[in-house]
């Protein structure tokens, strides 16, 4: 039987959220879903503001036991980066809704939130997730067998998108 796997639940809910943010997606069918992943993911943060669960790299194989049977790990940029791009988005939205007016035209459904404050999730989450992954990967191409794979791209673009919204420079 499958278990529960986070990277690949953080990045269908990234997807979620930014369909929600940019009206591609239904916001009063998809934010309680969007929020329910959320949820699922941000309890699986431990203590250290590690994600767990995450699935093991897989390659590539035509056996549904090869899939089932990966290895659970923790703390794999795998989940942290889509995570952080989650957080992103989030914030990234509370603060637009905050700042734009409620008449008018506006790109997107203006209803699409997910009911946090500007900040929180930022300072709760978002911040020190990173500052783990930066304090265990001080040089992203360290981080895997090679010296640039996809992984150290999905950090590079959620330090960035961090950057951009704290206007901190260290994580761009």
């Amino acid at each position: 039987e499958a278990w529960n796997e986070t990277s690949g639940t953080a990045m269908f809910t990234y997807a979620m959220i930014v369909g929600i943010k940019n009206g591609w997606l239904n916001a009063e069918e998809y934010a309680p879903v969007a929020r329910k992943g959320w949820l699922g993911l941000v309890s699986y943060m431990n203590k250290d503001d590690e994600v767990e669960n995450v699935c093991e790299g897989t390659n590539i194989k035509n056996d549904k036991n090869h899939y089932m049977n990966r290895k659970r790990i923790t703390g794999d940029l795998h989940a942290h980066a889509p995570l952080l791009w989650c957080a992103t988005e989030l914030v990234s939205m509370a603060q637009k809704a905050k700042e734009r007016p409620r008449r008018g035209t506006s790109q997107g459904d203006l209803s699409a939130r997910l009911d946090y404050e500007p900040g929180s999730v930022l300072s709760e989450l978002a911040v020190p997730l990173a500052e783990t992954v930066m304090a265990r990967y001080p040089d992203y191409r360290t981080a895997y067998w090679k010296d640039y794979t996809y992984v150290q791209g999905y950090m590079f673009e959620a330090m960035d998108r961090l950057g951009q919204l704290t206007g901190n420079d260290k994580y761009t």
